[in-house]
Formats: C-alpha cells, structure tokens, sequence
C-alpha cells in the first residue's frame, strides 16, 4: 500500500516506512527520511518529528519502481 502524505509542508508518500516521493522510489534514490516503529521520524539518525507529524492524505496505487532504479538501489551514489 503507498499512502500519500504531508510532512512539514510537503507532500510525499509512505511506503513501508520510507518517507520519500515517487520519483525518487521509482529512481531507486535515496529516501528523504523513515518512519519507525517507534513512531519517530528519521532523517541520517536525526529525529526530525513523529506520527503525528503526518497528515495522512489518499491512498493511491502502487507504484512500481524500475529496473534502472532496482540497479541503483545496488549501486547508485546516493546510497553511499
């Protein structure tokens, strides 16, 4: 399930925890921050808000990433 959300302004979708646009989760780029099972969001081992930091908009269809950004995830800079 991709649910999109609003997060200190900005519109983005959740996906398994990742915080993250759908550019970037089909480019297999890094994401902007997580969310964790705690409820606390993370950017680079940073607290930066929580749950109730999310506006949770719609629920929109899964989007698939590709395989240049499957390779990526693998080997892209963004990753390191």
């Amino acid at each position: 399930m991709v649910q999109k959300i609003r997060f200190q302004g900005e519109d983005y979708i959740l996906i398994g925890g990742a915080i993250t646009t759908p550019e970037r989760y089909r480019s297999g780029t890094v994401s902007y921050a997580h969310l964790g099972n705690d409820g606390v969001i993370r950017r680079y081992h940073s607290e930066i808000g929580t749950k109730n930091d999310i506006e949770f908009l719609n629920e929109i269809e899964d989007i698939e990433p590709t395989i240049d950004g499957f390779l990526n995830i693998l080997s892209g800079r963004s990753w390191f």
